[in-house]
């Protein structure tokens, strides 16, 4: 039996994604470095780290948004490569958005009000079958979303293992 959810989010600055969490969860990190942060809530079943990404220096010019990347990231001479952002296409295995169920709309409504209290700003929303939600972004941009279903899907799961 599954005992915890775990997500590992790459993120830009795990100072700022800490403070985020924080407030989303409920809770302290029980773990925290410079570059890694892990929360495993009390009351929900999940493991989140924030591991720092790799920096990526980025400049605008005349030419438009461009990235430096390091030509030998080995190397210490510093030397930059630099070559036009590309179009922002959805990467194979990106993630589409992250979700905390509650059992009803109150819930939903009570996590509002405390993530609002929390200083988060909670976006109300409905899902795409009417349900009440919030939305809500990190500070690298993901969705989370806390909702509620009022009905199972229909899914024969009779095959399953």
């Amino acid at each position: 039996m599954v005992y915890r959810i775990h997500l590992a989010l790459n993120v830009a600055d795990v100072g700022k994604s800490v403070a985020f969490y924080r407030r989303l969860l409920g809770s302290e990190p029980d773990k925290q470095s410079d570059a890694f942060a892990k929360f495993e809530p009390v009351d929900t079943a999940i493991n989140v780290a924030l591991i720092q990404a790799k920096p990526v220096d980025t400049v605008n010019n005349d030419a438009g948004l461009v990235q430096a990347a390091p030509v030998d990231t080995a190397s210490s001479t510093g030397l930059f490569q630099v070559e036009p952002a590309p179009a922002r296409e959805p990467k194979k295995g990106e993630l589409n958005h992250l979700g905390l169920q509650v059992r009803n709309a109150e819930e939903v409504r009570e996590a509002a009000r405390r993530l609002k209290e929390a200083g988060l700003d909670p976006i109300p929303d409905r899902s795409l079958s009417g349900e009440e939600r919030i939305l809500l972004y990190d500070p690298d941009g993901n969705e989370w979303e806390v909702f509620y279903a009022t009905a199972a899907l229909n899914v024969d799961r009779s095959g399953e293992r």
